[in-house]
């Protein structure tokens, strides 16, 4: 479990890995990270990331497993009901190199965000997530939450709940240290 901090002040951890086909023809399934994040402005969000290490602009595949603004995830739960989530913005990002016969070329990371509120929230920490479809750049497509079929099934409620807890632990930190450097712009001897 990793919690990260960028630019932007975004707290996240990731809680899932589902997996899609490979589009280059490899055996092995390509896998997309979802992170529960809360802004510094405190919104709270899903972030997906496909895990593509082919993913540069020349090639006919570019974004391939991206979800683009306005398109859909959806969540299927061992409830049965199912969480829509529609993507609110979505980015791609310099992520190192990918070299081939004709050339070296840049590669792209490419990042989903959708926003989410307590009810959803709340219906992840009480179910676990058993399918997955999303609206992806050029197709619909199934994930998988098994690397194989003979791997297990992740519960995934239990690490929405260590992700939610350990995010929301360190964006209140960070509030609090933000509220004590307001309290000491306006007064640096407060509380020396």
């Amino acid at each position: 479990m990793c919690v990260g901090a960028v630019a932007q002040n975004t707290y996240e951890s990731r809680f899932m890995r589902f997996y899609v086909p490979d589009c280059t023809g490899s055996p092995f399934p390509v896998s997309i990270d979802t992170y529960f994040t809360i802004s510094e402005s405190g919104q709270t969000q899903i972030k997906m990331h496909a895990n593509f290490a082919y993913n540069a602009a020349e090639f006919s595949y570019f974004q391939k497993y991206s979800i683009p603004a306005g398109n859909n995830v959806y969540f299927k739960l061992d409830s049965g009901d199912i969480i829509t989530l529609t993507c609110s913005s979505d980015e791609k990002v310099a992520d190192g190199f990918v070299t081939s016969k004709n050339g070296t070329y840049q590669n792209y990371a490419d990042f989903s965000y959708f926003p989410i509120n307590a009810a959803v929230i709340d219906s992840l920490k009480k179910h676990d997530i058993i399918k997955i479809r999303g609206q992806f750049k050029f197709e619909i497509l199934d994930g998988s939450m098994q690397f194989t079929s003979s791997s297990d099934m992740p519960k995934t409620k239990d690490s929405f709940k260590q992700a939610e807890t350990l995010v929301r632990k360190h964006y209140q930190s960070a509030i609090i240290e933000s509220n004590r450097q307001e309290t000491l712009k306006q007064n640096p001897l407060s509380r020396f």
